[in-house]
């Protein structure tokens, strides 16, 4: 076949016929179908005509439903494309499909060429057995057997989708603990299930102890209304949105939905109200059974504290009422069990009202393998039941890995009605065949296909925090970007669908909403789990910055909830080349807006500070800028590229170095001319990709000890090193270093320094041999430093120097780098900024604020105290250059976040370098002039280097 296949069948219908079409296409994709569907695979703003185009090119599979009314003009449009393909290439299907309400006799109705195809009747019923069998069978291209094909509702194993209460008959090995459950409702109306991931809980609730209720195994109980639910992100809104009775009409259900919403946010007993009101015409023992699974979403996924609370509080209160009508039960994983002690009610009902699932004996797995086989007249082979359980061993966690194996023996191993022991090793055993599985799913998925499989199933997963990962459900508008290729996403979503490795769901809003089937796919899938290990810092990030989105929408888009400070600098710098969802990108530019608007105001502030007296400096300043604008002090000397980082060794004739966001690394002795390292010697030039601006060449590091020993960070490739000036360099090691985006680097012989922006806060790593192998030796939260913002080492090599959140601290280089106790210098909080004076006579300087606070500079000397010389500085400094001549009237010159260049003067003044170029600073450095008797302060800029042009002689 000349044409890729992405799907086995196209559905093609008049409108009027959605819903039957639906029905009939849920039917195809649960028997593992690969099904285009015009209100699944469609995306609003994209160009539905193409897309459908596309699609029906690469459907091996055309299937025309038929209703009472005619086909429209655009189904005739289709069906010839389809006839088309089907004349030229081999292969190629049609098939009509009668739907309750066709005439098939009428031919003058029905496109003449459709009617020389053998229809698939279903004018009798949607749920025509022997037309589902036949329909299944034409789009496979076999053809029907006498025996009809089981509904998937009728298939014994359930792979690592859970055991729902129509699949009850296949729930075996759980009997005597689901009758358990439903006692112990007779005596209580609130119950926690309680086990670890993959031991069966919410199986065991919705198809063992629901249809023990069903049937009146309590008084009354066949006729109990039965709610169940996942919390998800917003609980009360859910919560809401399931207690809605069936016989509510689809135009009254958000009214009603809004109003319970409403009564649930008003106090705790919300829920205990709806519910009397609900059964207010019923007998005393009728109740309504409220089942929570996957209570630990609560912490996981809901963010809002209040919602949380009032969440627990309303369950507690409708449950724990003398005479109230409402049974409460909840699944939770074990290991959140924990989290439920900061609400002490919760912790206490819990005490007392839980049942612990353990592992299931020997005897009852056998049954679980062995009974669905029998029901379905299918047998093992002989020994392989006794293989399985030998393969499965003991311990938490085993029932998906086996349910799955069970899934695939059925959908693949039989021979007649046989599962065989040959079969069953070729797919991988109980501990492979999950991983097998997922990695030829992945493996048959076209490259593009492949990267939006990895990047949907990282959104799906949410980094454990001191527990284990889990899985997180997200909106189909979150998946699917809002521009081209989105058509593409949602193939893939369709892929990993029907290959069972995602699950689709409504969300309290009724909108689509996709999840990871089973958490046991993040545990056991090695490809998965390696991605999340990979990435794990930034998919931290990711997840907060979805939380962090999410509530303020919730919240109306209040200011207080978006990020400011070193919150979007995070955001900004490590997930700089994200994809983010409509709403996140929104959060980010809103935040962006509010830091500058906060910086507004806090200038507006200050000078409303400086009171009267200040109008006429005011004015001078005002005349000042006017001169500016006719002369600027900013030569311009290389133009080639932005310029995001400069170095220049400690010798009498500086060799300078300038890094850029594209060219590469440059080299220059003389000022004029700049030698382009270029790729050739190892060292990337970086990638220059349209719409990327995390820079190429980030930091630039030279040996205190040997000029030509240096360090070159390159975004989203490494640390690289070169011993010969830069003419060849090879990359670093990275064994036990996280790298989350670098913040300072700083290196003296074998001895490297790397801070870098984690998922915890600010890393402090340390490195002994020229960077191939790390260390942490602060930050991530510890006690000692908390975050580290700065690392420094002195001219003579003696002392490292630290700025954290705690402070300013030191430690000897003559001792082993390790975690023990550092000096505090003094109490400053916090440091984020150290720099020192050249020469013996070393002066260190240090800026103290938190990104989002105003700045104080200080000075330091050993043996002496610190010296303020400027607090409640404008902006933060990001660059401070020491003037080497620290008995001249200029300490140093700083360069702010505002892009001004400032020097600070021994009267503890700022004074502006006159009006700097328009655009974005990046880097400053302070050398003398390689070929005249001058100091030399070049400017890192996006439009290039600029020199400063003025005098920088400080008198004396």
């Amino acid at each position: 076949m000349s044409t890729e296949i992405d799907f086995d069948v196209f559905l093609s219908y008049n409108k009027v016929d959605k819903d039957a079409v639906e029905n009939i296409a849920h039917f195809l994709r649960e028997a593992g179908l690969k099904i285009y569907l015009d209100r699944w695979n469609l995306v609003p703003g994209t160009d539905w005509q193409d897309d459908i185009e596309k699609a029906l090119n690469t459907s091996l599979t055309y299937a025309v439903f038929l209703g009472a009314e005619e086909l429209g003009p655009w189904d005739h449009v289709q069906m010839r494309a389809a006839l088309t393909l089907q004349v030229e290439e081999k292969g190629r299907r049609v098939i009509p499909v009668l739907l309750p309400g066709a005439d098939w006799l009428e031919r003058s109705r029905m496109p003449l060429f459709l009617t020389l195809f053998a229809p698939v009747d279903f004018r009798s019923g949607l749920d025509d057995a022997q037309a589902r069998h036949e329909l299944i069978s034409g789009i496979k291209g076999i053809a029907p057997s006498s025996s009809i094909a089981p509904d998937p509702s009728e298939y014994p194993f359930r792979g690592l989708q859970v055991f729902e209460e129509p699949h009850a008959k296949f729930f075996f090995g759980r009997e005597a603990l689901s009758a358990q459950l439903v006692k112990a409702l007779k005596n209580k109306r609130f119950l926690s299930v309680t086990g670890p991931s993959g031991g069966g809980k919410s199986s065991l609730v919705r198809a063992g102890m629901i249809p023990q209720i069903r049937q009146g195994q309590l008084d009354g109980s066949q006729d109990w209304p039965i709610v169940l639910f996942k919390p998800g992100p917003h609980p009360l809104a859910m919560l809401a949105a399931r207690l809605i009775p069936e016989t509510v009409t689809a135009d009254n259900r958000l009214k009603t939905q809004k109003a319970y919403l409403a009564e649930l946010k008003q106090d705790e007993s919300g829920l205990h109200r709806i519910i009397q009101t609900r059964l207010s015409n019923a007998p005393d023992n009728r109740y309504l059974l409220l089942v929570v699974d996957q209570f630990e979403e609560l912490f996981t996924l809901c963010t809002d504290d209040e919602a949380r609370s009032l969440f627990i509080a309303n369950l507690l209160y409708a449950s724990g009422l003398p005479g109230g009508q409402t049974l409460v039960v909840v699944t939770m994983r074990a290991d959140f069990f924990g989290h439920c002690a900061d609400y002490p009610a919760l912790a206490a009902r819990l005490s007392d009202h839980h049942a612990l699932v353990g592992s299931m004996q020997k005897a009852e797995l056998r049954r679980a393998i062995e009974e669905p086989a029998r029901l379905v007249k299918v047998e093992y082979e002989k020994g392989l039941v006794d293989t399985i359980l030998g393969d499965l061993g003991d311990g938490p966690g085993r029932l998906p890995l086996l349910q799955h194996t069970l899934w695939m023996l059925w959908e693949e191993g039989r021979r007649g009605n046989y599962l065989t022991t040959d079969k069953y090793h070729e797919i991988g055993g109980v501990q492979g065949a999950l991983a097998q599985w997922a990695d030829n799913v992945y493996g048959q998925l076209k490259p593009e296909q492949q990267e939006l499989a990895k990047q949907i199933l990282l959104r799906l997963t949410k980094p454990g925090e001191k527990t284990e990962d889990t899985r997180r459900r997200a909106s189909l508008t979150e998946l699917l970007p809002d521009g081209r290729g989105a058509g593409q996403v949602a193939r893939t979503i369709d892929r990993l669908v029907n290959a069972r490795l995602l699950t689709a769901g409504k969300n309290e809003s009724n909108e689509g909403v996709l999840e990871i089937a089973h958490e046991a796919l993040i545990r056991h899938w090695p490809l998965l789990r390696g991605w999340i290990n990979e990435d794990r810092a930034n998919l931290l990030l990711q997840s907060r910055l979805t939380d962090a989105a999410d509530e303020w929408k919730r919240k109306k888009k209040e200011v207080s909830y978006l990020f400011l400070g070193s919150r979007l600098t995070e955001i900004e710098t490590k997930l700089a080349d994200t994809d983010f969802s409509p709403l996140e990108r929104e959060f980010v530019q809103a935040s962006v807006a509010a830091r500058t608007a906060e910086r507004q105001a806090h200038r507006y502030r200050r000078l409303r500070r400086i009171g009267t007296t200040g109008l006429f400096v005011m004015l001078l300043t005002v005349i000042g800028f006017i001169i500016w604008q006719t002369s600027s002090p900013w030569n311009q000397i290389f133009d080639n590229d932005q310029v995001w980082s400069l170095a220049a060794t400690n010798e009498t004739l500086p060799t300078y170095y300038l890094g850029t966001k594209d060219s590469g690394l440059r080299r220059s002795t003389d000022g004029v001319n700049w030698t382009k390292l270029d790729t050739a010697n190892g060292l990337p030039r970086g990638v220059g990709e349209p719409g990327r601006d995390t820079p190429a060449i980030q930091k630039i590091a030279i040996d205190g000890q040997n000029p030509k020993h240096l360090f070159a960070f390159v975004s989203r490739h490494g640390l690289y090193q070169s011993l010969d000036a830069g003419d060849n360099w090879q990359i670093t090691g990275s064994s036990g270093l996280i790298n989350g985006g670098i913040i300072d680097l700083a290196v003296w012989g074998d001895l490297v320094l790397f801070v870098t922006s984690i998922a915890d806060g600010y890393g402090l790593y340390a490195s002994q041999d020229s960077g191939q192998n790390w260390n942490v030796i602060g930050g991530q939260g510890d006690m000692q430093f908390g975050k580290v913002y700065t690392v420094h080492i002195d001219n003579r090599g003696e002392y490292l120097y630290v700025g954290a959140e705690t402070g300013f601290h030191r430690f000897s280089l003559m001792k082993p780098i390790d975690s023990s106790r550092w000096e505090e210098i003094d109490d400053l909080l916090p440091v984020s900024l150290i720099e020192s004076s050249p020469g013996d006579n070393e002066i260190f300087y240090l800026v103290t604020a938190n990104p989002e606070e105003v700045a104080t500079i200080y000075s330091w000397q050993p043996g002496l105290k610190t010296v303020q010389w400027q607090t409640d500085v404008e902006e933060q400094p990001i660059v401070l250059v020491p003037y080497p001549d620290q008995s001249g009237q200029t300490l140093a010159y700083i360069l702010f976040i505002n892009n001004r260049v400032f020097a600070l003067q021994r009267n503890g003044q700022m004074t502006v370098l006159n009006r700097e170029p328009a655009g974005i600073a990046l880097a400053l450095v302070l050398k003398p002039h390689p070929s005249e008797d001058r100091l030399w302060l070049l400017l890192g800029h996006e439009n290039g280097l600029f020199e400063y042009a003025g005098n920088l002689n400080s008198p004396k």
